[in-house]
């Protein structure tokens, strides 16, 4: 009956006035409303009932402004009962005895000097910009308050899911993901090769340029010839032929190519990485001779969520995290960066460091702006639209020349 879209005051307060008004109306001739409001329990209840309005929306909103966020079901319960404590102790102690005072006028001035310093309290609070820290905690309520990265970064959307992400080939060529023309990339992998398309199309649209781009994707098939199975559970080594046949079959300018190497199907030996690569390399210029093949090497990972540490360090430190930082980084992929560096141009083909254009010797990129919009992974490590296009505008000179 209410919630959150009701307007407020509305119509709804109608009710609970009208039943005060009939109580009031009543006065006490009314057997029944009489009794019932004798009743000790009800008594108690009226006499800490003004405590307990003063009370209730302070402490409530001090919870917001500490905690940056509203309270759960159990947090307002807690709320509720701290309310009724102090309302108890506010009547016993400053109510009924300045009711029962005996010099009245003393009682006056304490109560006019008390709200005079309350007022002194609040404009210096005001003076200096609010209390310390909030911020800070407001910050951090607003990152801790996405617990959907998915759904909140349009993650589906942004890989292009269900039209040329993790679909039946049929589907890919009628969805017009392959295309057949001058000046094509044409991009392979898994997720984390899906989240570049955002930033590669953005670049050449900013370029005006005149290429096109080639997308065949899926959840977990890294472009490797290994067994497993994706997320749909196809053979991720058929997958990796189908790519292969489209390849032939378009003969792209440039084949991008990348994934995650920490993925459920990534080779996790650096050297074994290198050799299963180099049967990829070696069928894709065997099928067509003239492409470029780049590979863009793997992207910062963080090790958790990187909205979730942002927040965590916002509340840790309770200063604004620094864009680049190593606060939760996983140095794991500076290690697999370094070892591609140095590895794979010796396969003849293009290495591009994803790594080193998203850090620099503070640490690695977490966001391009202030606010959770605006960070750079989606979760602990595919790309998000700013990231990719931030990723792009470090290096897309290198793709399109």
């Amino acid at each position: 009956m209410i919630d959150e879209k009701m307007s407020f005051p509305g119509y709804i307060a109608i009710i609970p006035v009208l039943g005060a008004s009939l109580i009031i109306a009543s006065n006490g001739n009314d057997l029944v409303v009489s009794k019932l409001l004798s009743v000790r329990p009800v008594v108690f209840f009226g006499l800490i009932s003004y405590p307990l309005y003063l009370w209730h929306w302070p402490i409530y909103s001090f919870y917001r402004s500490i905690f940056a966020g509203s309270p759960d079901y159990h947090e307002l319960i807690l709320l509720l009962l701290s309310s009724f404590f102090l309302a108890i102790l506010t009547y016993y102690l400053i109510e009924k005895p300045l009711r029962n005072a005996r010099n009245k006028y003393i009682t006056a001035i304490l109560l006019a000097l008390s709200v005079f310093g309350t007022g002194l309290i609040g404009a210096f609070i005001f003076h200096i910009n609010g209390v310390k820290d909030r911020e800070i905690n407001k910050s951090a309520g607003e990152y801790a308050s996405v617990t959907d990265v998915y759904n909140y970064y349009k993650y589906g959307e942004l890989l292009r899911g269900g039209i040329c992400h993790s679909v039946q080939l049929t589907a890919a060529i009628s969805n017009g993901c392959i295309k057949n023309g001058k000046h094509n990339i044409f991009i392979i992998g898994d997720s984390y090769a899906a989240a570049l398309f955002n930033g590669l199309s953005h670049y050449i649209d900013n370029k005006g340029s005149d290429y096109i781009i080639s997308q065949m994707t899926d959840g977990n098939a890294p472009p490797l010839f290994v067994d497993g199975k994706d997320d749909l559970q196809r053979s991720v080594i058929t997958l990796n032929n189908n790519r292969i046949n489209e390849i032939k079959r378009v003969q792209p300018e440039v084949v991008l190519l990348t994934w995650s190497v920490r993925g459920t199907n990534g080779v996790h030996d650096k050297k074994l990485a290198i050799d299963t690569l180099s049967l990829t390399i070696k069928k894709i210029k065997e099928a067509s001779p003239d492409s470029r093949i780049i590979f863009i090497g793997p992207v910062p990972e963080w090790n958790a969520n990187l909205v979730k540490i942002i927040s965590n360090y916002l509340s840790e430190f309770k200063k604004t995290p620094p864009l680049y930082m190593t606060y939760g980084l996983n140095s794991e992929i500076s290690e697999w960066d370094s070892y591609f560096s140095n590895n794979v141009p010796k396969m003849g083909i293009e290495y591009i460091s994803a790594y080193k254009a998203l850090c620099n010797e503070s640490g690695c990129l977490t966001r391009v702006g202030n606010g959770p919009d605006f960070i750079t992974a989606v979760d602990w490590g595919h790309l998000t639209k700013p990231g990719s296009d931030f990723l792009f505008n470090k290096i897309g000179n290198k793709i399109i020349k």
